[in-house]
């Protein structure tokens, strides 16, 4: 089934930017995203996502803080990089493996990934920062699957915000082009049933 609707289209475009424009978006502009994406769907309407929206000088000691502790202590991530076994591990280790050819990062490379891993905490220069964070509550599963919702809406209404144009790095745009089209590909190859 070939699809054309509008959906379909911004679904299949979507990317995720590693560089950002200086400038902060418009107060109201956050605003109107953040009330939209409150609209996503929740078991029992029960919204279980703590949003913090950060940017300007505290964003900047967030980053630094963040940078220090990573140079300090390492990665030291609240979720688990067990991708199990099979396909899920080596579609991560290739889409790794893409990004960081096409940013001429070598495997070998130590320090360029550390830079990599430092951009990052950096928040790839965007003004702001938004981190979501799921209340206790139960075993967090239906929470966890809900703040997807929430930020899936959150995204989208970025995208849907008119914002003055957008400059985008011809390599990072040309690198997130060719992991995108080779993960979709990957993705629709891996679903075909024969």
């Amino acid at each position: 089934m070939t699809s054309t609707n509008k959906y379909s289209e911004f679904i299949r475009n979507r990317h995720s930017p590693r560089a950002f424009l200086p400038e902060p978006m418009p107060v109201e502009d956050i605003k109107q995203v953040l009330l939209d994406a409150q609209s996503a769907p929740s078991n029992s309407n029960t919204q279980p996502w703590d949003v913090h929206l950060v940017g300007g000088e505290k964003l900047k000691e967030l980053s630094a803080a963040l940078i220090k502790e990573f140079d300090t202590n390492g990665l030291s991530p609240d979720f688990t990089t067990d991708y199990g076994e099979g396909i899920h591990p080596k579609r991560s280790q290739e889409l790794a493996a893409k990004m960081y050819g096409l940013l001429g990062i070598e495997r070998e490379d130590k320090a360029g990934r550390v830079e990599f891993v430092r951009e990052n905490l950096r928040f790839f220069g965007a003004p702001h920062a938004v981190l979501l964070f799921i209340p206790p509550m139960g075993d967090r599963i239906r929470a966890a699957f809900d703040q997807g919702t929430y930020a899936e809406n959150f995204l989208r209404m970025c995208f849907a915000v008119p914002a003055e144009p957008y400059r985008v790095n011809p390599v990072l745009a040309d690198a997130m082009d060719k992991i995108l089209i080779l993960h979709a590909d990957h993705e629709q190859n891996a679903s075909t049933s024969t």
